[in-house]
């Protein structure tokens, strides 16, 4: 076996993880708990073992949104409209379709969606060959425009958006934009943003995506915009389940008490080539049945499984199902901060986890530094000043990298890439400790992505991969984590009393020395 794509300088441990539990569409249970006194970790994968690629029964109704401000003329423009026409072309018989563009106004190829007829997609085509660049953005009153002609609700729903910059015309603040979308989506059409460039609002464009069980994908500049939009249309192209949802059951056929902060929320959909992933938190242990409902070609489908949530792990092989978790709660804190300010419970929460799991996003990249503290005394107010300071990032490189790390945490309970390649296969390997731009080994050890203060160098850098921080990433070993202080490798429970016995910083051992004082373990490791 060889990996596809190397990271250069990035230490630590390959590990490949499989589950043999996922046939047949039944869903396999993970658990895993540290000891009795904490809750336990759940993870439930799941796939139909039908991935067949087929129409959409009764078809489906697309709209592809374009930009075609001023700032799209030349390549970006041509490379849009060989996007509409890969997307056209790609369209099923039941199918139906419009393509809305704006500037500083709106224009429409039909006033209502068209059958995807040979001869409507070919005047389609014709209508868009013949659109020039030119205007500001209304971004506002083209989504607007798209989600009135799915309105009726005849038909499954996607809206593909499509910008390069930020709204100059019409609304623009970004929080009226997002409620506009909210109101005038009573069809309920899924929305699939694609920003081109780092101009883009993130902040933005991941907010609707969110809001309307769609995805985000960012085109950096130089490569090929219709190339992203034939590839979300080829996921969309054939839903494997719809409106999933997950529903735990004990013995007596209820739901069991003490199940926290399940993800995800709300429900979601699967494509081709994704697995989905529940994960939650538990109190109670015993056996437990689990309900995977959702709709295949318009049918309700339900998949059964049980499982047993331990009481206490014997080992740390499982550990991952708690930082899979912690991934997708860190994202979700950092998303609300981003959007809504920081709270006291917000920034503890945070902090806290990503300490204790190792997980480091541009807004906690500052724990890496070694002279930083860990105590909370002095991190929660510099991690107070780096939520500011990335919530003022909404444009740009950093906040366009920033954000993509955020998805891919997020991701870590919902939609997971089932078969990648190797450059996306980062997006699984985020899940596990991705502290973002090099990405490192599941469950070992990365780089981090450049603190705020480091945001110009990445900004002005031609491939923001090839940037080598200052700092070292924290490290994992099973359920232990570790950061670089004081030139050692401490691990983050250990009290400051004991650090002195913990080992001669000059000594970095091979193997775990471990000292014992008032029952706090010291250990130091060499990382390779």
């Amino acid at each position: 076996m060889s990996l596809k794509q190397s990271f250069p300088g990035v230490p630590g441990d390959f590990v490949l993880m499989f589950s043999s539990g996922v046939q047949d569409g039944v869903p396999a249970v993970l658990s895993y708990r540290r000891n009795a006194a904490e809750p336990g970790y759940f993870m439930v994968l799941a796939a139909p073992a039908d991935q067949q690629v087929r129409p959409v029964p009764g078809g489906r109704s697309i709209v592809l949104v374009v930009d075609r401000s001023g700032s799209m003329r030349g390549e970006k423009f041509l490379q849009a409209q060989q996007g509409i026409r890969r997307l056209l072309e790609s369209l099923n018989a039941d199918d139906h379709f419009d393509l809305v563009v704006y500037d500083s106004d709106v224009e429409l190829f039909r006033n209502e969606l068209q059958m995807a007829t040979p001869e409507n997609i070919q005047l389609a085509l014709q209508w868009a060959d013949a659109l020039k660049p030119q205007g500001g953005t209304n971004i506002s009153e083209g989504l607007a425009a798209a989600l009135r002609l799915t309105a009726k609700g005849e038909r499954p729903a996607w809206v593909l958006f499509l910008t390069d910059g930020l709204p100059t015309a019409g609304v623009t603040d970004e929080k009226q934009i997002a409620a506009l979308a909210s109101g005038e989506n009573v069809g309920q059409a899924r929305i699939f943003s694609l920003g081109v460039g780092y101009d883009v609002n993130s902040r933005l464009l991941d907010r609707l995506s969110a809001a309307h069980r769609g995805r985000t994908a960012y085109v950096p500049p130089g490569e090929q915009i219709d190339a992203a939009v034939a590839a979300i249309e080829a996921g969309i192209a054939s839903p494997l389940l719809t409106d999933l949802q997950l529903r735990l059951i004990d013995a007596d056929g209820k739901e069991p008490d003490g199940i926290t902060q399940m993800w995800p929320k709300k429900p979601t959909d699967l494509y081709r080539g994704e697995v989905f992933v529940y994960t939650g938190r538990y109190r109670n242990a015993g056996d437990v049945q689990f309900q995977l409902t959702g709709r295949r070609d318009g049918v309700p489908v339900t998949l059964m499984g049980s499982g047993q949530l331990t009481a206490r792990s014997s080992d740390s092989a499982l550990s991952f199902v708690e930082r899979l978790w912690a991934g997708r709660r860190i994202a979700e804190l950092t998303a609300q901060m981003d959007q809504n300010g920081e709270s006291e419970e917000l920034l503890t929460e945070l902090l806290e986890l990503s300490k204790k799991h190792g997980i480091l996003t541009p807004w906690t990249s500052f724990l890496a530094d070694e002279r930083q503290s860990l105590d909370a005394v002095t991190a929660l107010p510099a991690l107070r000043g780096a939520v500011r300071e990335q919530a003022k990032r909404v444009s740009g490189a950093a906040a366009v990298h920033s954000r993509s790390s955020l998805q891919r945490l997020a991701a870590s309970a919902g939609a997971l890439p089932a078969e990648k390649s190797g450059a996306d296969n980062a997006d699984l390997i985020a899940l596990f400790g991705d502290n973002a731009v090099a990405r490192p080994a599941l469950g070992g050890a990365g780089e981090l992505f450049p603190a705020p203060g480091q945001a110009s160098a990445v900004a002005n850098t031609d491939a923001v991969g090839q940037v080598k921080p200052a700092v070292r990433g924290p490290r994992v070993i099973g359920n232990r984590s570790f950061f670089w202080k004081e030139g050692c490798w401490m691990e983050v429970d250990l009290q400051p009393a004991d650090r002195n016995l913990a080992h001669d910083c000059d000594e970095v051992h091979t193997e775990p020395q471990t000292h014992h004082r008032s029952g706090n373990r010291a250990a130091a490791y060499r990382f390779p």
